[in-house]
């Protein structure tokens, strides 16, 4: 504990402020994950946008690596280094910036630019201008509230009383998007009365309007309300970590909602994928507040196993095995070639079965320093090697099977269904890749370094390596722009349908840049 000497004697209530830095650390990060997949589909989908709106994009973006990198560190600074002293989660830190001030800034960017889509929808200085004050006043009353948190040092001192720049900072913001909600709304609804042929996109952009002021606002005010409320606890710091995320994903999700979705073949995704993405997720309600959060500074209870036996092997071995099998019919449809499809079935069966058995002597050993291994042959766990070995056997067959038959299906297409292929053929190569370098690290770092817990690292990770992987592979059927690249094989159906991501409407396409045919190298046409 590097703080405690230097440290004031106060009464902490532990449970609370653990709990709420814990709370805001997993927020914080599940937001920024859903911005960086929304960050990725704006660059794919609209590389030609104006140089502005990109440049907006990554400053935001930029503002929110710091505010997460902040964010992490004041949480590993409270749970880890100075872990068990109580007044170190009381301590400020780098939050004066990540919270007010990064919030401030990235607030005042996206109300300026909903000032600048109301000015062009409105034509109204007025109204325009009375957002860029409100704006104006939210971002200097953050950076006011900034300046007094970083001299506070400590969070029991900004709460001993209610400053007043704190309270022009939330009003300003919950005004501004408030009003920036309503002006939205009521020009969008006069224009839809105006143009009836474009009443879906614009009932659309009104409901986007709507939930983002909604949103913001709501946030903006339960911090204030909790600040004010709860004069002894950090809750208040849970919607305050999380405003900044809002404002950048619900203006990410604005400039991306220009993309429509269409499905030309009709057909839906897979009615597994949604347990694939949400299964793995359980693992944040295991030890981790129990902890950090109800035993605050007991080391013992960091060295239990808690639902790390389910979490990890167990579901781990679940998901993988469901992403496996889909792999498997995969290979089975593009090759027909019934023992590569009961080869990598068997292999995923058995990392299944090894994952399950991981699992139960990971509960039976009850405290992780009986997991680790004893520099002994004998005491080298079966399981754990047979379930690591199961993994990387089984995913780096199928990256060799599926690369094979993609590119001998290759070969048999004209140039646009070759070009088509070679985009699966990366994906085939780079999914076996993801899913492989979490359990080859799990197996270093646990032969390597027998005496750490670092090799639960990789393993928390092997569920997420299997579930993003397929749900990119699924959603490489989608297009962007264009769709001269898109083609529609009957005899590519069981690889991949002809689902279409386009900036523009199916309807208004021109012919020549609609599906077509795919023809052999030999000019025979398949026809779609």
């Amino acid at each position: 504990m590097n703080s405690t000497d230097k440290s004031p004697a106060i009464n902490v209530n532990i449970t609370d402020s653990a709990g709420s830095q814990l709370i805001s650390l997993i927020l914080v990060w599940g937001l920024f994950g859903l911005l960086v997949a929304q960050v990725y589909i704006f660059f794919t989908a609209f590389p030609a946008d104006k140089a502005p709106y990109k440049f907006m994009v990554y400053l935001l973006f930029i503002l929110e690596v710091i505010q997460t990198a902040l964010t992490t560190h004041d949480a590993y600074r409270a749970f880890v280094l100075d872990f068990g002293d109580p007044v170190s989660l009381e301590t400020v830190r780098t939050a004066w910036f990540s919270v007010p001030v990064a919030t401030g800034m990235i607030g005042f960017i996206a109300q300026i630019f909903y000032a600048h889509r109301i000015w062009k929808i409105s034509g109204s200085n007025i109204l325009s201008g009375v957002i860029i004050m409100f704006a104006i006043t939210q971002l200097g009353s953050a950076l006011a509230e900034g300046v007094k948190a970083y001299q506070a040092q400590y969070f029991f001192v900004l709460r001993a009383k209610v400053l007043p720049v704190t309270v022009v900072w939330l009003l300003s913001t919950v005004i501004c998007d408030v009003l920036i909600a309503v002006v939205m709304t009521f020009f969008l609804l006069k224009f839809k009365r105006e143009l009836h042929h474009t009443s879906f996109p614009i009932s659309k952009l009104v409901s986007l309007s709507v939930e983002t002021g909604v949103a913001t606002a709501a946030v903006a005010t339960a911090t204030g309300i909790l600040f004010v409320v709860r004069r002894s606890s950090l809750s208040f710091n849970i919607p305050a970590y999380t405003l900044g995320k809002l404002y950048s994903n619900s203006l990410l999700r604005m400039l991306n909602s220009r993309i429509l979705i269409g499905n030309n073949a009709g057909e839906p995704l897979p009615s597994n994928a949604p347990e694939i993405t949400t299964l793995p997720l359980s693992f944040d309600h295991g030890p981790t507040p129990r902890s950090f959060v109800m035993h605050f500074g007991d080391v013992e209870v960091l060295e239990g196993v808690g639902l790390m036996w389910l979490t990890t092997p167990m579901l781990s071995g679940l998901v993988g095995w469901i992403a496996e099998l889909f792999y498997a019919w995969r290979i089975h449809k593009i090759s027909r070639n019934p023992r590569a499809t009961v080869a990598v079935g068997i292999l995923s069966f058995i990392q299944l079965g090894a994952g399950i058995a991981e699992g139960m002597r990971a509960h039976s050993a009850n405290t992780l320093p009986h997991l680790r291994w004893r520099h002994t042959f004998a005491a080298i766990p079966l399981s754990t090697v047979l379930w690591i070995l199961a993994i990387i056997v089984c995913d780096v067959v199928i990256a060799l099977v599926m690369t094979y038959y993609l590119v001998k299906l290759r070969k048999e297409f004209h140039y646009d269904s070759s070009h088509f292929i070679r985009k699966l053929l990366t994906l085939s190569v780079e999914t076996g890749s993801a899913t492989g370098s979490p359990p080859a690290s799990h197996t270093v770092l646990f032969f390597g370094r027998p005496q750490s817990e670092s090799f639960h690292i990789p393993s928390f990770t092997i569920s997420k390596m299997y579930s993003n992987p397929l749900l990119r592979v699924l959603n490489s059927r989608c297009w962007t722009g264009s769709s001269e690249e898109v083609i529609s094989l009957s005899s590519l159906a069981h690889v991949t349908s002809t689902s279409r991501l386009e900036t523009r409407s199916l309807a208004d396409q021109p012919s020549s840049s609609r599906a077509h045919p795919g023809k052999r190298e030999d000019g025979t046409v398949v026809d779609p």
